[in-house]
């Protein structure tokens, strides 16, 4: 049965997170996490990096964004997170998937998202 994201969820998730307890997906959990494609609107370099890439996913559930929880095709029976966040100057949005397994945070996707709003 998947966990829903709760508080004490994204608690366990900001502790994995500060203690270090991260890594990307591998083979049996395919990533896309590309932020070399993502422009930063915070004035200190052009694009994101990996550490920027996980200092923003800590920083957005520290200030409290909305996660979503999903089933996983890979691993079978997985659940993920993800949010979506504006990107500044922009009309796109940054998409960022996690897992969370055994107290170890999971980088799955990280990427302009791929939804399109209907008009």
């Amino acid at each position: 049965m998947p966990k829903p994201y709760t508080c004490e969820l994204r608690k366990e998730t900001l502790i994995a997170l500060k203690k270090g307890r991260w890594q990307l997906g591998g083979k049996r959990r395919p990533t896309n996490w590309v932020p070399q494609t993502v422009k930063r609107s915070d004035g200190f370099e052009d694009y994101h990096t990996h550490y920027s890439a996980r200092q923003l996913l800590e920083d957005e559930l520290s200030k409290g964004v909305e996660v979503f929880e999903m089933s996983l095709d890979h691993p079978p029976n997985g659940t993920g997170y993800y949010f979506e966040i504006p990107i500044k100057d922009s009309v796109e949005k940054l998409y960022v998937k996690f897992e969370i397994v055994s107290g170890c945070v999971i980088g799955r996707s990280f990427h302009i998202s791929e939804k399109k709003d209907k008009i």
